[in-house]
């Protein structure tokens, strides 16, 4: 799975929100997390609805004070029509976590290894065309891209009580994969196989962030990231890179009465990509990218014995990009809650519903195509703690 995360901005968002002894808190428990999650997307009069089962695992086990290694794997069913369907496992990653200088600095290392699906036969590959809709956050979008590598460092340190500056950089190294397997020319007499080996571009990101306290009981959490990709390249052709990435995050944080609510902005543009487009290879002409605004909200608003119920929001909200195509929206909500059997086990349970729409623009006529959209996701996870 492809791995797109930024460490200062774990960094930050674990950080105590009261007294901080720690810049980067290490966990110092080691624990097993299993769930099921079930996401279902549906069209408007746009056939059946894209459903995903999945099986999130993770694994944390503290190998020293200052360094703890973690493990997670999902395994998911995903299906459409019923000559649409993927089971299988995801690529698994395995990374270590590294906190040194008087706990002001932590290193960051992984891999990701090649257990994932992938040679996606042509109706598979058209069914993981929808489960990668950034609109739609699948649990598992993709299955497997084959082996990578990533290296990242974090340092971050007190300016005055309660501000805590961070910067950061990360490096991602993507290995070749074949991404589809399929035959074609059948109905022409020609039996041939399309089965090419697939390079992604490697990334880089930089990062920096601010942390402040305001009070005993309110927190703002602020950063910026900007991501350079690399060219991918199909058989040794330079086929595609993706346009450099801005992504701004704000989180707030606020406590009261033992309760509190939680918000989570992100914004996040690209570039204009670069593409091969016949014998010539370079910049589009109008960037294809819209910008695009995600919000997340999660209130505690009661107790009950042993465990909380929570309220849930969530909003997306893309806009159109420089061809006026693209746009789409999507805004819900639900309801969580949690229940502690025992010092060691925990059940944490999750629902959304989630309406929304989309238009995109077709062809030089302009053609307009409006849809409706609407979504459920549910999940349900149990963390052991060992």
């Amino acid at each position: 799975m492809r791995l797109k995360f930024s460490i200062l901005l774990v960094v930050l968002l674990t950080v105590q929100v009261f007294a901080q002894e720690e810049i980067f808190p290490i966990p110092r428990q080691a624990y097993v997390s299993m769930g099921i999650s079930f996401q279902m997307w549906q069209r408007e009069k746009a056939g059946l609805p894209v459903d995903q089962l999945a099986f999130p695992i993770s694994i944390l086990m503290p190998m020293a004070r200052n360094f703890d290694l973690s493990i997670s794997h999902t395994p998911a069913f995903s299906k459409q029509y019923k000559n649409q369907t993927i089971y299988g496992l995801s690529d698994t990653w395995i990374q270590g976590d590294y906190v040194f200088w008087d706990e002001k600095a932590m290193l960051n290392i992984g891999i990701g290894l090649p257990t994932g699906k992938t040679r996606l036969d042509s109706a598979q590959f058209e069914l993981s065309k929808q489960l990668s809709k950034n609109i739609y956050q699948f649990q598992l979008p993709i299955y497997g891209q084959g082996f990578s590598g990533m290296i990242g460092m974090a340092t971050a340190f007190p300016i005055i009580d309660g501000v805590v500056i961070g910067v950061g950089g990360q490096y991602l190294y993507r290995g070749s994969y074949h991404p589809v397997k399929y035959t074609y020319g059948k109905n022409i007499g020609i039996n041939r196989t399309f089965d090419k080996k697939y390079i992604p571009g490697d990334e880089a990101s930089g990062n920096i962030g601010v942390d402040i306290r305001i009070g005993e009981n309110m927190k703002i959490m602020l950063d910026g990231i900007y991501t350079y990709y690399w060219r991918d390249m199909l058989s040794r052709e330079v086929v595609y890179r993706s346009g450099n990435k801005f992504t701004g995050n704000l989180g707030f944080f606020y406590r009261f009465s033992q309760k509190y609510i939680w918000t989570h902005f992100t914004f996040r543009q690209k570039g204009k990509n670069e593409l091969l487009q016949g014998l010539y290879f370079g910049e589009e002409e109008k960037n294809s990218n819209g910008y695009q605004i995600e919000m997340n909200l999660v209130s505690k608003v009661m107790d009950y014995q042993n465990g909380e119920i929570f309220l849930l929001g969530d909003g997306r909200f893309y806009g159109k990009n420089e061809n006026g195509s693209g746009e789409e929206m999507a805004f819900g909500g639900g309801v969580g809650a949690n229940y502690r059997f025992n010092d060691r086990a925990m059940l944490d349970l999750q629902f959304k519903y989630i309406l929304g729409k989309f238009r995109y623009i077709f062809g030089e006529s302009r053609l307009l195509w409006k849809r409706s959209i609407e979504g459920l996701q549910t999940s349900a996870g149990l963390k052991f703690e060992l």
